[in-house]
């Protein structure tokens, strides 16, 4: 894929997702690409993540994340793997046809994204301050759009409804992780990194 073509993917993921997604599907990536790749985003979020924590520390100083790489770094690779885990196994529970491999495409993707989208974000806060709140909910809004065309496509769920009940019991799943889970394993982190 040269540069161009990638330019032409962002653009086509914003304005016709579904579309972007038969795309990705069909590239057929190795498992193993997919796992480097993830890895990447994870890496790249976690220096994005440092870099808003020096730039704004009261907006990032969140009791669920980590302020610690590392510990960010192992909070976004988890992350990852628990919606791409979740969304393959409760689409499939809806009836979704997709594979793990089609879902983690479209994830680790849609992850990319959200890594260009956050750098524009650091930008204008550092360039116009003001304008940074609009675009952290612009980006927000769009990345639901984009998940819920991309959740429909990668399952042949034929329905966005039906993406976004996948969706919504990915979120309950996740919340319950955070609720029950996380604060367990911060503080052994924490506690090891001290």
């Amino acid at each position: 894929m040269t540069f161009p073509d990638f330019k032409n993917l962002i653009v086509i993921s914003v304005t016709e997702p579904a579309k972007a997604a038969v795309f990705l599907t069909k590239l057929a990536v190795p498992r193993d690409v997919l796992w480097a790749s993830l890895i990447l985003v994870a890496i790249l979020n976690t220096i994005l993540l440092t870099v808003f924590h020096l730039l704004v520390p009261s907006l990032t100083n969140v009791p669920a994340m980590p302020n610690h790489p590392f510990s960010s770094l192992v909070f976004f690779v988890c992350g990852l793997i628990l919606i791409i885990y979740g969304i393959f196994w409760t689409g499939r529970w809806m009836g979704g046809q997709g594979t793990l491999e089609d879902v983690m495409t479209l994830m680790v993707w849609l992850q990319m994204l959200q890594v260009i989208f956050q750098a524009g974000t650091l930008i204008l806060i550092i360039l116009l301050p003001t304008l940074a709140a609009f675009a952290v909910i612009g980006e927000a809004i769009l990345g639901t759009y984009i998940l819920l065309h991309f959740v429909n496509a990668g399952h042949q769920l034929n329905s966005l409804w039906h993406a976004a009940g996948v969706v919504i019991a990915l979120v309950a799943l996740v919340a319950i992780v955070i609720v029950l889970v996380l604060p367990l394993f911060w503080v052994t982190l924490a506690g090891g990194l001290v």
